[in-house]
């Protein structure tokens, strides 16, 4: 339960998390099929209609199915499952119904929705039910969350695929920089920087690697704050704060050096 709580919280926070990114669609399936804490249960997680496609997406294996869906007589059907087999457990009276030509669509439908949900319906139970009993269960927000589709809750968990540079440059807050050239110095390195380098400095300034979400992102500012302590002073972060101290450095060169190489490329710099 605390992986959905921690969903709920980034949600309400309005906090997204590119590596979010690879939550398979699936997973957002059930949590639109749930959409409440009470309905978190083995009956809507099973109504989750699942494709072929969704099993190649989620498990990169396909090649059973595919000789099964192509077979077209029943030595073909028992080649591709490599003996005669029947329903089982997928449905009742499984264990005395064959898998033929003509019932073999329904058994791979019934087999991927049990492969992607059936076997994780416990662990994806627990995740649905933390994260809609950390949400409040009546109002505006709970009316609109129940509205959403898979795709909005992959973009609003994920984040944006892109970062956009004029929208990070509107976040940034310069006090007591007067003429320096640095507030200019440092739009100039965010304006050249590479997708990659925008999201490590993005995580290096807020802890996340994406920015906030639109409706929170109006209220969110980014403090570039002053500070002494020569040219040879790194840049440093509080994330808590959204706050970057910044030395002001002699040139454009100095800056990108020292944020970019030093500071954003570093895998063990500090963050505060």
């Amino acid at each position: 339960m605390q992986l959905g709580r921690v969903l709920a919280k980034m949600l309400v926070d309005g906090r997204s998390s590119n590596k979010l990114r690879s939550m398979h669609p699936v997973f957002l399936r059930c949590l639109v099929a749930t959409n409440s804490h009470e309905d978190a249960d083995l009956g809507a997680l099973k109504s989750v209609s699942l494709s072929f496609d969704d099993y190649h997406a989620w498990t990169g294996r396909s090649d059973f199915f595919v000789r099964l869906l192509s077979a077209r007589t029943a030595e073909e059907v028992a080649a591709a499952i490599g003996q005669w087999e029947d329903f089982g457990d997928l449905k009742p009276g499984g264990d005395d119904i064959a898998v033929t030509v003509a019932n073999k669509r329904e058994y791979v439908e019934l087999k991927i929705n049990h492969e992607l949900v059936g076997r994780r319906v416990q662990q994806l139970q627990a995740v649905c039910k933390g994260f809609w009993s950390s949400l409040p269960s009546s109002g505006e927000l709970a009316s609109v969350l129940r509205v959403l589709t898979p795709m909005d809750w992959f973009i609003l968990l994920g984040g944006e695929e892109l970062i956009e540079v004029t929208q990070l440059l509107q976040l940034l807050d310069f006090e007591d920089w007067g003429d320096s050239p640095t507030p200019a110095h440092l739009r100039s390195v965010l304006q050249s920087a590479s997708q990659t380098q925008l999201r490590k400095f993005i995580k290096f300034v807020t802890g996340a690697d994406s920015l906030p979400l639109p409706p929170i992102r109006g209220h969110v500012r980014i403090k570039v704050e002053k500070v002494g302590g020569g040219l040879q002073r790194l840049p440093e972060a509080h994330t808590c704060f959204y706050q970057l101290d910044l030395p002001d450095y002699c040139s454009l060169s100095e800056l990108r050096t020292k944020l970019l190489e030093q500071a954003v490329e570093a895998t063990s710099f500090h963050l505060a």
